[in-house]
């Protein structure tokens, strides 16, 4: 019986120690197995990481190198040989081109676009030096740029490469050794390129003369090495080979700012075949605003975009602004009312107050949801328009976010004849007798912006609320908007408002936006603006008000508060000759 019991025993603890070693093996596998798995995670997340910092430098450099090619391609106002010299105007050079054909982006590697090659949305493309043949080679910079400051081709080099270059070793659509390339119906996934079929389907691949980028190669030292060999070669690991590859990018550009904005364009209308009625003919014929832009006018070939199917775009993006009553149907079926659509005039477009730049809050008697809606980026377009059954070829003309330049830029042709003379200017008699207005009498002098960079020089140098409610800050153009001529209509011959003098009529809109304000509602207007001549405010009959130039205006005198140019001082600062400014 001892004996029976000890070796029951022995097993028991040969049990138990097996046991531990199974219950040990497998925490051991476990944990190799979890560690291989933080290796490849970390490893990709590695590669990841640095995948994004390549491509945030790639974008870096693109972007920098136009800036570069701005420089050129611009002469500064001091008429200094260097553009970056000028530090004349508070530390804001604006750079004025030196010719016509450096006002706009300089092509390269795309077709001429004057031919019937031509691809309207594309500007320039990574191309190598080697491209010389075919519709889109590799130019130069032609002479009215500044060599010295034009910005290096960066793309690698093939010069075994010939013709179209499109089999060459560093073209994005050649397969590389590990097998990886760039389609071209990848290149085309925004469709802002015209189709090679178009009509149908939804096939990206663009039309024959597209030709794929090249791949800019980069190395350790942060330079684009075009050579592929031993020691000094892309492809030597060698720590101390400075030139070794370490990634590659290639890039086209486009030119959206002619697009249609789809956040704004396009307008509910009549369509028989869903019932919808839309603006009438009076109504949309005002073709003030981008909103009211005829979608149905563009075209494809002999293909056109239906009112229907802007109908379905204006629904989806202007549910809210079209109502009450909420639009008819649902997704892909909206349908209109007259009222639906003289809603949307004046919630959408008459009473916006925010140039489309956000969605219009929901009119009175509209419950939520649904809102209006805006596309957040060109994928969003891309989808809502594919979900419509919209031919994806008219994606070419739409975009999500291009405006007009808002801001004026006027600046004065500098070759313009000179004005002689230099009487002096009548004496003032009176606040409204109007002599002595033109603070330049004859002479060079009396052109109000000569000799500088034009609007966008005369910049804010002391903080100010603007009339639209914003805060100016110091260091921006004085001027950020256009003068909108609808407020002319404030000054009519009923209007109510008078005042004693200029001081009381300080926050008047009229005196606001005109500088004039009336004693009287059958006296006549008198313009007061706080700043007379010399660069003095301004006294009633001691010191009459002149109309001041931008520059006096950004830089009032001592008791003159800081403001935005009211119309008469804008109107001066745009005329070219002295009678006036």
């Amino acid at each position: 019986m001892p004996g029976r019991a000890c070796r029951a025993t022995g097993g028991s603890a040969l049990v138990v120690v097996l046991f531990f070693v199974v219950l040990l093996s497998i925490v051991t596998i476990a944990f190799l197995s979890r560690s291989l798995v933080a290796i490849k995670v970390s490893s990709g997340s590695a590669g990841e990481t640095k995948s994004r910092f390549l491509a945030a430098s790639a974008s870096d450099i693109i972007i920098g190198d136009m800036k570069q090619e701005i420089i050129a391609g611009s002469t500064n106002f001091s008429g200094g040989s260097n553009p970056n010299s000028d530090t004349t105007y508070l530390g804001f050079p604006v750079y004025t081109p030196t010719a016509n054909a450096t006002a706009v982006p300089f092509m390269n590697g795309v077709p001429i676009q004057n031919s019937t090659n031509a691809i309207p949305n594309l500007i320039s493309r990574s191309v190598s030096p080697a491209n010389t043949g075919g519709a889109a080679p590799y130019v130069t910079y032609p002479s009215a740029y500044n060599s010295t400051y034009t910005p290096a081709n960066r793309s690698a080099n093939d010069s075994s490469a010939a013709g179209t270059y499109t089999s060459s070793k560093v073209n994005s659509s050649t397969p590389s050794l590990n097998g990886r390339y760039v389609s071209p119906s990848v290149w085309n996934e925004h469709y802002l390129i015209p189709r090679a079929n178009p009509g149908s389907g939804t096939d990206s691949t663009p039309v024959s003369t597209f030709v794929p980028p090249d791949w800019v190669v980069v190395t350790r030292s942060g330079a684009n090495s075009i050579s592929w060999t031993s020691p000094t070669g892309i492809n030597d690991p060698a720590l101390t080979n400075p030139n070794y590859a370490v990634g590659r990018y290639a890039y086209a550009i486009y030119n959206e700012g002619g697009l249609l904005d789809m956040n704004a364009a396009g307008y509910p209308g009549t369509d028989a075949g869903s019932g919808s009625v839309g603006l009438t003919a009076a109504q949309a014929s005002n073709k003030g605003s981008l909103a009211l832009a005829d979608l149905t006018q563009l075209a494809v070939g002999t293909t056109t975009l239906t009112q229907a199917q802007v109908n379905n775009i204006v629904g989806w993006r202007n549910f809210a602004s079209a109502s009450p009553p909420s639009p008819g149907g649902s997704f892909g079926s909206f349908t209109f009312t007259q009222a639906n659509a003289s809603n949307w005039l004046t919630n959408f477009v008459t009473g916006n107050t925010n140039g489309f730049m956000q969605v219009v809050p929901n009119p009175s008697g509209v419950a939520t949801p649904p809102t209006d809606q805006v596309f957040l980026s060109r994928q969003q377009l891309i989808g809502v328009v594919q979900s419509l059954n919209i031919n994806p070829d008219f994606l070419q003309y739409m975009g999500t976010f291009s405006r007009g330049l808002e801001q004026p830029s006027y600046v004065p042709n500098p070759k313009l004849p000179s004005i002689v003379g230099s009487s002096s200017p009548p004496a003032v008699s009176s606040v409204n007798s109007y002599q002595g207005n033109n603070t330049y009498w004859g002479g060079e002098s009396a052109i109000n912006m000569r000799g500088t960079s034009g609007f966008l020089n005369i910049r804010v140098t002391g903080t100010f609320t603007r009339l639209d409610g914003t805060t100016a800050i110091i260091g921006e153009p004085l001027i950020k908007k256009k003068f909108a001529l609808s407020r002319l209509a404030l000054v009519t011959t009923n209007y109510g408002p008078t005042f004693p003098n200029a001081a009381a009529a300080v926050n008047d809109p009229v005196y606001q936006r005109f500088g004039i304000y009336r004693t009287s509602t059958n006296g006549p207007w008198i313009y007061d603006h706080g700043i007379a001549a010399g660069g003095v405010a301004s006294n009633g009959n001691a010191t009459p008000a002149i109309i001041a130039t931008l520059g006096t205006v950004a830089n009032p005198p001592s008791g003159v508060s800081r403001r935005e140019p009211d119309f008469a001082e804008l109107l001066k600062a745009a005329i070219n000759a002295g009678s006036v400014g």
